[in-house]
């Protein structure tokens, strides 16, 4: 009957508020109201352990759950994991998120960002876009947490960093079968210079290798049983009418130009020091245009989303860092005020679906 505080609303309610709370971290210099760290875990895993839209990944992941070994695409781990544990999916949902939650505490805290930009912009970006419904999400931040560690550990000589970091990206790697792509991403993030035309290349050629190879990767895709959800003839084609309707068009070029604006300007403004922030901001920057891009190869189909949504994770630790470097960019303001017009929108769409 009052759905509007149904608990999924209050969910996204209270990411308005805790936003709100936060915002002179993003447009103050003597920022005097912030949200520590431990709170801002605390509530990433409240988020993602109760906000459950319907047809969500939270479902999907219950009936694996409730059933692992019949057709289950988990990885070892987390079978592992169902029989480690009390059976309660919810408690199986802590481990997995709030591991992964203190893992993006760790990064952040590394990278020396503020407790509200982090706040603001994990929620805005990771958080409501893919963190709360994705199991990648405890590889993923495993393997961000590896590289900042790697970048910023000035203690240890290069053979003791380079043991901790194989040894943590080797961990990631057993924690979603997409970990070795993203894993080879991330290796040539770090050496990739900050080009502008190399980033424009990369967002060039993907859409246009999308259009060669759609057929070749459809098949493929569906050729996989257990992608049968997602990538059934139906769906696909679902998914392909919706995405270059007008108003899937329309969708997407609103949502990007933001994306767009950033890359560009970021790739030609950023300096070269070589100072530690430097390497941290440059790296994530680059890995969030690899995944960003990569993500066009497969417009059309629900992946595209599925990469489009995980590069808003790195996305949302180069843009601290490197609005925490530029708060008075006229770059990072226009940015900022563009992304709260459009998540504005989208959270109060999502309110009025429920």
């Amino acid at each position: 009957m009052f759905t509007f505080l149904s608990l999924e609303n209050i969910c996204l309610y209270s990411v308005l508020i805790v936003v709100s709370y936060n915002y002179q971290s993003i447009f103050s210099d003597e920022i005097k109201r912030k949200t520590p760290y431990w709170f801002f875990w605390l509530f990433i895993l409240f988020f993602s352990l109760y906000y459950t839209p319907e047809n969500g990944d939270f479902w999907g992941y219950l009936n694996l759950y409730e059933n692992p070994l019949i057709n289950s695409h988990f990885e070892d781990f987390y079978l592992w994991l169902i029989k480690l544990i009390p059976d309660n999916y919810r408690l199986w949902r802590c481990v997995i998120w709030g591991t992964a939650g203190l893992l993006a505490v760790f990064t952040f805290k590394r990278m020396k960002i503020d407790s509200g930009v982090a706040t603001i912009f994990f929620l805005c970006f990771a958080l409501l876009n893919t963190y709360y419904y994705t199991r990648n999400c405890l590889g993923l931040y495993l393997l961000y947490f590896a590289i900042s560690l790697y970048i910023t550990d000035q203690k240890n000589n290069i053979i003791i960093k380079l043991i901790i970091l194989t040894f943590l990206i080797s961990a990631s790697y057993f924690l979603h079968r997409s970990m070795p792509l993203y894993i080879g991403l991330a290796v040539l993030a770090y050496f990739l210079p900050v080009k502008r035309w190399i980033l424009i290349t990369i967002l060039i050629t993907f859409p246009l290798l999308s259009q060669i190879f759609h057929n070749y990767y459809g098949q493929i895709l569906l050729s996989d049983i257990w992608m049968d959800h997602y990538y059934s003839e139906e769906g696909f084609q679902t998914a392909k009418e919706i995405q270059f309707s007008f108003w899937g068009i329309t969708n997407m070029v609103i949502k990007n130009i933001p994306f767009i604006y950033i890359i560009y300007a970021a790739s030609g403004n950023m300096k070269n020091d070589m100072s530690v922030t430097y390497k941290l901001t440059k790296t994530f920057f680059v890995f969030f245009c690899l995944i960003y891009g990569l993500s066009f190869f497969f417009w059309g189909i629900y992946v595209h989303y599925r990469f489009w949504a995980s590069s808003m994770m790195p996305f949302t630790l180069f843009l601290a860092s490197y609005y925490s470097q530029n708060r008075f960019n006229p770059i990072c303001r226009r940015f900022i005020w563009m992304m709260i017009a459009y998540y504005a929108i989208a959270i109060f769409q999502q309110l009025g679906k429920s």
